[in-house]
């Protein structure tokens, strides 16, 4: 024992020997830079080494592919079959040549069931040379038990890194993470990705460009998603989207708290559908926010935190969560719609802001900031917005040009909660509305809604409970001594709450009994 001992000892004396005397023989830079890439292998080995166990654990399974026999359609029936999907696509087709890689462009995934996961989760795509260029149909099912916890790397989402089309899919999990570009359904999009009619229930977490669906969107174009689960991040936090870069985002909907950690001044945005919407084709259309706002960026807003250049558009959209930015009040944008607009030619139309407002040292029932420099532009840059009278004080926080209540009294109306719930609401605000017919205890508390959104079934108990006692008591003892025969309360109920306040309806009803008697 004593002499193996010794000879390890001399090996490793005469190995440190050999560094410490060979080292002089080569140029400083040249022994940095090799430094370097070693630390880089070592990193790109270590992190491969925890994508193959958590493959492993996953017990992916690649039986269904064979590259000499590729399909058009693969079916996905099982956990290991997703595992498996997403070690092809981290794959090389062949080990030397880096750009050799299975993206399965033109090839279509359709998940034939739902799927809970055991495992942790390994995101599809991990990079630009790694991602997924195919079409992943969910065919209506739901992927559930998704997690990824504690990864420092970007990109990190059910997809890491999209370049295909993802549809008809519903996520389910939580993603909580110290890397930037984090997504429920995708960390990155480039320009050639879609996301439709997909719904995410994920709680979601990282730094950097943060979303409940996508983490950045590279004019890439989500259409009918919606987000139910909460997101956080430092900067760049969005319900829907994260950072939205010169795409498209139509028909999606938020539900779940969105909070940003990062404080301090900057184009920073933390908004319901999207942190930020930048550049000239940016668009957001047709969307709306229901969920939170917890704000420390300087730019908070009920739909987009902050929006800038010339042609980024905000279209038919409305808030009714509510809104909060720092706490401290000492800065800050707060906006119903935008928290900032950073630009002249952005458009905002045809939209309204129905929730709270609050922190934040500038407060706009619409607008928290808008830095447009022509005065008259404004008319065709921005028009027929509303806002709740008691929300805020002004309609814009704060002006470049300082014109007050005048310069946007055409423009941005406030109203009150009576009228904004009024059925020629919603014609006034465009074709994209109808009126919320479920009245003040619906779908959307009697403000209008869009006509893409489908009717929210209504709990009719749950109604009930939000009636005043008086009424309450009325109502029932109303049904106890007037209803006959096959016809029952919760058949009146059926018939009038899509029409009307259930309370006004009852004072109507009973006049109309006292009537007949």
């Amino acid at each position: 024992m004593k002499k193996k001992a010794f000879i390890c000892t001399c090996a490793a004396s005469l190995l440190i020997c050999n560094c410490v005397t060979a080292a002089p023989v080569f140029a400083a830079d040249y022994s940095f830079i090799q430094k370097v890439e070693n630390l880089q292998y070592d990193a790109e080995f270590q992190a491969e080494l925890a994508e193959e166990e958590a493959i492993k654990a996953g017990k992916a399974d690649t039986s269904w592919f064979d590259p000499d026999d590729p399909k058009e359609v693969y079916e996905i029936t099982t956990e290991q079959q997703l595992f498996g999907l997403a070690k092809l696509v981290r794959t090389r087709k062949i080990e030397w040549k880096v750009n050799e890689v299975y993206t399965f462009k033109g090839v279509t995934f359709k998940l034939m069931n739902d799927i809970a996961l055991t495992k942790n989760w390994i995101p599809i795509g991990n990079s630009e040379v790694h991602l997924f260029e195919g079409v992943f149909d969910g065919n209506g099912h739901t992927i559930s038990g998704i997690k990824i916890n504690g990864s420092q790397e970007d990109n990190q989402g059910f997809f890491g890194y999209l370049a295909g089309t993802v549809n008809n899919l519903n996520l389910s999990g939580s993603i909580n993470t110290y890397g930037s570009n984090i997504g429920g359904m995708a960390g990155t999009m480039t320009s050639s990705a879609v996301v439709e009619n997909c719904t995410v229930n994920i709680e979601v977490s990282g730094t950097d460009k943060i979303g409940g669906v996508v983490g950045e969107s590279n004019s890439g174009q989500v259409i009918n998603c919606h987000n139910q689960g909460s997101v956080k991040g430092n900067v760049k936090v969005g319900g829907v989207v994260g950072e939205n870069w010169n795409g498209r985002i139509e028909q999606c909907s938020n539900e779940g708290t969105v909070v940003s950690k990062g404080k301090g001044v900057g184009t920073y945005g933390t908004g319901g559908i999207a942190g930020r919407s930048v550049a000239k084709s940016a668009m957001i259309k047709e969307s709306f926010n229901r969920g939170n706002i917890h704000s420390g960026n300087e730019c908070a807003g009920g739909v987009v935190g902050y929006t800038n250049a010339v042609g980024s558009t905000v279209e038919s959209c409305y808030n009714t969560g509510s809104v909060s930015g720092p706490e401290d009040g000492s800065y800050g944008y707060v906006g119903g719609v935008v928290g900032s607009i950073g630009e002249d030619g952005v458009k905002l139309r045809n939209s309204y802001n129905a929730g709270t407002l609050k922190n934040g040292k500038y407060i706009g029932g619409i607008l928290g900031n808008y830095t447009a420099d022509y005065y008259n532009d404004i008319g065709r840059s921005i028009s027929n917005n509303y806002y709740l009278n008691n929300s805020a004080k002004a309609a814009v926080g704060k002006d470049r040009e300082g014109k007050g209540k005048k310069r946007y009294s055409k423009t941005i109306v406030p109203m009150s909660s009576g009228d904004m719930r009024s059925t020629h609401m919603a014609s006034d605000l465009g074709n994209a509305y109808r009126p919320d017919t479920s009245g003040m205890y619906g779908m959307n508390n009697g403000y209008p809604v869009f006509i893409w959104q489908e009717n929210e079934t209504i709990d009719r108990n749950a109604i009930l409970k939000k009636m005043r006692i008086g009424y309450k008591d009325s109502f029932q003892k109303f049904f106890e001594e007037n209803l006959y025969g096959t016809v029952s309360g919760e058949f009146i109920i059926e018939m009038f709450n899509p029409h009307v306040y259930i309370e006004n309806m009852f004072s109507e009803l009973k006049d109309k009994a006292e009537d007949m008697k």
